[in-house]
């Protein structure tokens, strides 16, 4: 659908950019991710610099989601998994705590644009999406916290690529910062 080993073919894999993803964790042991350059980690949610499973603190399927999202923009395993980005430069920041939404986790995802823009990156991949604590009325792409701090990224010249939201197409389906101008 995206034509993806058309870009391939013509050499294009994601070389020179730099993609920042904010999810829930990423257990980079998974074969299609072993051979992802890495250049940074941040876990927001505990304030260090490991982002993967924690058996201390994090419910046992924490870095699932997270995993998923990455592979699937950066996955290498061929004949089973090639992401369309899989040889761009990675900064990962886990910003969820799966065992349920609060809203601090907008706090962390706001924190981890600011990294992201920090440390030089291009794009913001990004699979969450806040609607919980909204009306349906903010989200008007300007006042969800979210969705503000991607608004002033976007200006600044980082590309944030977000999920609608997961809960189908309906009204009062998409949540924030996916509202937001600047988000794709």
């Amino acid at each position: 659908m995206l034509h993806v080993p058309e870009l391939h073919a013509m050499g294009l894999h994601g070389e020179g950019i730099l993609v920042c993803v904010l999810d829930s964790g990423f257990e980079l042991d998974h074969e299609a991710l072993r051979q992802l350059d890495v250049r940074a980690q941040h876990d927001f949610v505990f304030g260090d610099e490991d982002p993967s499973y924690d058996r201390r603190t994090d419910v046992r399927t924490q870095a699932d989601h997270g995993t998923a999202v990455l592979s699937t923009i950066a996955g290498y395993a061929p004949g089973k998994l090639i992401g369309p980005a899989y040889r761009a430069d990675y900064i990962l920041g886990k910003t969820e705590r799966i065992s349920g939404e609060k809203p601090i986790e907008e706090d962390h995802w706001c924190a981890g644009i600011e990294w992201a823009e920090a440390l030089g990156a291009d794009l913001v991949l990004s699979s969450l999406s806040y609607n919980r604590w909204y009306r349906w009325s903010d989200l008007d792409g300007r006042t969800a916290v979210t969705t503000r701090a991607a608004n002033l990224a976007f200006e600044r010249g980082l590309l944030i690529v977000n999920s609608m939201g997961n809960q189908g197409q309906r009204e009062g389906s998409i949540g924030a910062p996916a509202d937001a101008v600047g988000a794709i």
